[in-house]
């Protein structure tokens, strides 16, 4: 598409110094190249398509978690930044959504 946009500004160009051969075999090519665009970003389109429909027909992939009687047997696989420190002990989610009246 850049190649047909740098043609485009070409061929006014061409025409002013009097290069009508030049100037319409550059407007060919320009014209073929956006059709190319064209085809080509329609085909894109059908295939993301059919990539999507794939994609939702992969089930959930099962991640196998360790049996244990406690948290404390929890296997950390990763850990990703720096834990916060907070001043005071905060509050854990579900208390505080159970709270909250919507």
């Amino acid at each position: 598409m850049a190649e047909a946009n740098k043609l485009a500004k070409e061929i006014g160009g061409l025409f002013k110094q009097g290069k009508a051969e030049e100037a319409n075999a550059a407007k060919a090519k320009a014209a073929e190249l956006k059709e190319q665009s064209t085809s080509l970003s329609d085909e894109m389109t059908l295939v993301q398509k059919e990539l999507t429909d794939l994609l939702y027909q992969l089930p959930n992939l099962l991640i196998v978690v360790p049996k244990g009687k406690s948290d404390t047997d929890n296997e950390v696989v990763s850990e990703h930044g720096t834990k916060p420190v907070f001043g005071f002990e905060p509050i854990p989610h579900w208390i505080w959504l159970r709270s909250t009246t919507w």
